[in-house]
């Protein structure tokens, strides 16, 4: 009988065969989560027959299986990267401008409007590499340009506004017709309208 808190272990060539898999996915550039893992190790355990519950693929695993097949997490690379420091000096410059304007100018309060892109293909941030790899290539999905963009609005009081979504629509053939979709439903159809209307009022935006 074990003790508890010990599971089943897979064998070395189950093991090789994850391993397998996973530098398959890496070579096509799709990322492996902690969690893709720990489902593909109780996958193939169900497939040798394991009973189920045994193999939980536990952190301690995870560990021990990256560090024998000299695999480890990393973060995906992203375009534009700065260092914090650099972060932190911008931040300390641009809050130094602002008050000195405020100043100037007799302003109170400050707002700041910004955009953000609201992708509908959502990736984890950490992926399965080898050792030693400090750039991690990623393949997106053919949804990576389907988004949609969020307008956020704050103040220097720390007060939060009520952000909303902007849409694209293909604007209407008729003058008089597009007038009245941009003054009254945001530029949709009266068709369209309906459905967003209902998304906009269900999520309060």
């Amino acid at each position: 009988m074990r003790s508890p808190g010990v599971g089943t272990l897979l064998s070395p060539a189950a093991e090789e065969y994850i391993v397998g898999w996973i530098n398959e996915l890496r070579r096509d550039g799709v990322l492996v989560s902690a969690t893709i893992l720990q489902l593909k190790a109780r996958e193939v355990a169900a497939v040798l027959g394991i009973t189920p519950g045994l193999i939980v693929a536990s952190s301690p695993w995870k560990s021990s299986f990256l560090r024998h097949y000299r695999l480890a997490f990393r973060t995906k690379n992203r375009a534009g990267q700065t260092s914090p420091d650099d972060d932190n000096e911008l931040r300390r410059t641009f809050a130094t401008d602002v008050h000195e304007w405020m100043q100037k100018l007799g302003v109170t309060t400050v707002y700041n409007a910004d955009q953000t892109s609201v992708f509908f293909e959502m990736l984890p941030k950490m992926t399965i590499n080898a050792r030693g790899k400090q750039i991690v290539w990623v393949k997106y999905g053919r949804r990576e340009k389907q988004r949609v963009t969020a307008m956020l609005l704050a103040d220097s009081d720390g007060n939060k506004f009520r952000p909303f979504i902007v849409l694209e629509a293909k604007p209407s053939t008729n003058a008089e017709t597009q007038a009245l979709n941009v003054s009254t439903r945001h530029g949709f159809d009266r068709v369209l309208w309906r459905e967003i209307k209902d998304i906009q009022d269900a999520n309060d935006v």
